[in-house]
């Protein structure tokens, strides 16, 4: 899965994917990007395909077939990104309300990516462009 707000660079296959970043967080693996770009297209688009589900157990077993050099590392809680403050903050800085109920609804998956674009005003027009896109 890639979204619209997804910088060009991801819809290339050049960098990962919001829910691919997600997804290794949760299950403990980190993916270079010089190993991510060393990876064929066609197995890049498998494991983008492969991070869609969160609830998918292949998901584990298409990384470890397809990135020999992928790095166990310590998994990252979901409700570390429950926090909507850091895009609040940001929509803030140009009269955007960012409620307690918009942000409920998004999956994890879209708060982790939020939070993670909230790190940098420049994102500001993808926060923008992803809350206005139906999840």
């Amino acid at each position: 899965m890639i979204w619209a707000f997804e910088s060009p660079e991801v819809h290339r296959f050049e960098h990962l994917s919001y829910p691919l970043r997600f997804r290794l967080d949760l299950t403990g693996w980190r993916i270079s990007r010089a190993d991510w770009q060393g990876l064929s297209l066609d197995a890049r688009q498998a494991l983008t395909r492969a991070a869609r589900d969160a609830d998918d157990p292949s998901f584990v077993s298409c990384l470890r077939g397809l990135v020999a050099t992928a790095q166990p590392c310590p998994p990252v809680d979901a409700a570390r990104y429950d926090d909507p403050r850091p895009v609040a903050d940001l929509l803030q800085t140009v009269d955007v309300t960012l409620t307690p109920e918009v942000w409920q609804k998004l999956p994890s998956c879209g708060r982790f990516a939020l939070t993670r674009l909230s790190a940098s005003p420049d994102n500001l027009g993808r926060i923008l462009l992803a809350l206005s896109q139906d999840w």
